[in-house]
C-alpha cells in the first residue's frame, strides 16, 4: 500500500526512520546489559570499531589468502543476488515469481553443499582440492550464467554454482585456524565485517556494471565480472595458502558454521544467489 501511495522510495525512507528513532531510543534508554562486575572504565575504541580489527586478517599469509579469496567470490556472489530479478526480466522476461522460486531453490542448495560439501568430498579428494575445484567451478557458472540464451539454462547455471559454494566453510576454516586461542571467533567478525563492506560495494558496482552492459549490448557484465573476481580469488588462494593451511573436513563445516551465523542474512558463509 505504501509503495502504491507514495512510491517505491517511501518504503526505504519510512524503513530509515524506523532505524534512526530505533537507534536513537537504544543510545538514549537502553540498559547496559553487562553486569557491574565486567564493565570497564574507558571504551577501547579500537578494539570496539569493527574494521579495526580487520588487521586480524593478514596476522598470517594463509589467512590473509583465504580471506582475500573468500571475499572476492563473495564479491561475484553479491553481484548475482543484486542483479538476480532484474537480469532474468530484461533477458529472459520472468516475472517476480520465478525470480523468488530460483532463488529459494539456490539457498536450498546452497545450505545443504555448506553443511554436507566438505564433510564428503574432503575425504574423498581433500580439502584443498574441494576449495579449488569449488572456486573454479563457481567462476565458470559465473560465465555459464551471462552466456545462458534461455532461461533454464541460467537456472541451471546458478544451481551449479550454489552448489560449487561448497569451498566457502573450507575458506573459513582457514581464516579461523589462523587465530591463536580463542580469537577465532574474532576473526571471523572481522570477516564479516568485510563481507558486509563486500555487499556495499557489490550492490553499487555490479548494479551499474548491468546498466552499462544493456547499452552496451552485453547484458551479462556482472557475471563476467564476477567470474574475473572468482578468478583472482582462486590465483590468490593458489599463491598465499599453503597445502597444510586447509583444516580437516570437521574443522572446516565447523568454521564455516561460524561463520554463516556472524554473517548478515547467511556467509561469514555465503549468501544465498
Amino acid at each position: 500500500p505504501l509503495t502504491t501511495a507514495r512510491g517505491p522510495r517511501a518504503v526505504f525512507a519510512t524503513a530509515a526512520a524506523v532505524a534512526a528513532v530505533s537507534g536513537a531510543l537504544i543510545l538514549l534508554f537502553g540498559p547496559e546489559t553487562l553486569p557491574p562486575s565486567r564493565r570497564r572504565d574507558r571504551v577501547q575504541w579500537a578494539r570496539a570499531n569493527p574494521f579495526g580489527s580487520v588487521q586480524r586478517l593478514a596476522r598470517t599469509r594463509a589467512g590473509a589468502g583465504a580471506a582475500s579469496a573468500f571475499l572476492l567470490l563473495w564479491l561475484g556472489l553479491n553481484g548475482l543476488q543484486t542483479n538476480l530479478y532484474n537480469y532474468t526480466a530484461y533477458r529472459y522476461g520472468w516475472g517476480p515469481v520465478a525470480g523468488v522460486g530460483l532463488q529459494a531453490a539456490s539457498g536450498c542448495l546452497l545450505a545443504a553443499s555448506n553443511a554436507l560439501g566438505p564433510r564428503l568430498l574432503g575425504p574423498l579428494v581433500g580439502q584443498r582440492r574441494v576449495v579449488r575445484w569449488g572456486m573454479a567451478a563457481f567462476g565458470a557458472c559465473m560465465v555459464g550464467m551471462a552466456a545462458a540464451p534461455t532461461g533454464a539454462a541460467f537456472a541451471g547455471a546458478v544451481a551449479a554454482a550454489s552448489l560449487a559454494t561448497c569451498c566457502l566453510p573450507g575458506l573459513t576454516g582457514i581464516v579461523a585456524a589462523q587465530s591463536p586461542g580463542a580469537e577465532g571467533a574474532a576473526t571471523l567478525t572481522a570477516l564479516d565485517s568485510m563481507a558486509t563492506l563486500d555487499r556495499l560495494v557489490a550492490y553499487k558496482g555490479m548494479s551499474r556494471a548491468f546498466a552499462w552492459g544493456i547499452g552496451a549490448g552485453v547484458p551479462g557484465t556482472p557475471f563476467y565480472l564476477g567470474a574475473a573476481c572468482v578468478a583472482l580469488g582462486l590465483v590468490v588462494s593458489e599463491v598465499l595458502v599453503p597445502e597444510d593451511a586447509i583444516p580437516e573436513p570437521s574443522k572446516a563445516a565447523s568454521a564455516g558454521r561460524g561463520a554463516r551465523e556472524s554473517a548478515p542474512g547467511c556467509p561469514a558463509g555465503a549468501a544465498a544467489p
